[in-house]
């Protein structure tokens, strides 16, 4: 949220992305001073939720079961009793909705939502986003991936778990180093020529970009 912190000399500098979604959302920034979390309690006591959430990261078996531990995380959440108001907030919040702001049209709503897609793995280890191909290790080889689509990034994930981010390219191919190493380990019995080999495979993808480029200008 911040490029630069507030300190007691200093302002700081609010990210430019950040100061747009306030614009558009009709809301005001108002930066705390730096290593002061008692100056911020409204921000810093959610956290609490957020841990509590981020406990049933790998336990939950399927999408019903998160839901009801969401459920019972806002209900415990919402009926403590906060010190500052000495109320609960889902009676402060009762009072307060009567002065939001509607949110914004649609269309700028969804320039602030992520997208998430599902691709298959090819045998070379690749899946495709928008006609090109992105890297992840060969074991997931004939698996299908979630893929989050944030700004100019490409979250992996399988089963949950974070395997790879990519940054979107124009190249039709892209291959992250690692896991280029080990299709070529998969497809070459022999090692001693292993590095050298990839080195050159990589160069002729290169070559292989550079030429599709000049092709679709």
């Amino acid at each position: 949220m911040m490029d630069k912190a507030r300190t007691e000399k200093s302002e700081g500098k609010i990210n430019n992305k950040f100061k747009q979604l306030a614009d558009d959302f009709n809301f005001k920034v108002v930066p705390c001073v730096r290593a002061r979390p008692s100056t911020k309690s409204k921000v810093e006591n959610p956290m609490r939720v957020v841990d509590e959430i981020m406990n049933y990261n790998s336990v939950v078996e399927d999408l019903q079961e998160l839901n009801q531990k969401m459920n019972m995380i806002t209900d415990e959440a919402n009926s403590r009793i906060c010190q500052a108001t000495g109320l609960p907030p889902i009676l402060v919040f009762s009072k307060e909705k009567e002065h939001l702001s509607p949110l914004p049209n649609d269309k700028v709503c969804s320039f602030y939502k992520n997208i998430t897609v599902q691709a298959k793995v090819n045998t070379n280890s690749l899946f495709k986003y928008k006609q090109n191909m992105y890297s992840v290790p060969p074991d997931l080889i004939g698996k299908n991936v979630s893929v989050q689509v944030t700004e100019n990034n490409l979250h992996v994930y399988y089963s949950r778990k974070l395997i790879t981010v990519h940054n979107i390219s124009d190249d039709k191919v892209n291959y992250q180093d690692n896991h280029h190493l080990k299709m070529m380990e998969l497809t070459f019995k022999c090692k001693d020529d292993i590095n050298e080999y990839t080195k050159k495979h990589f160069k002729e993808l290169e070559k292989f970009n550079e030429q599709l480029s000049e092709v679709t200008k």
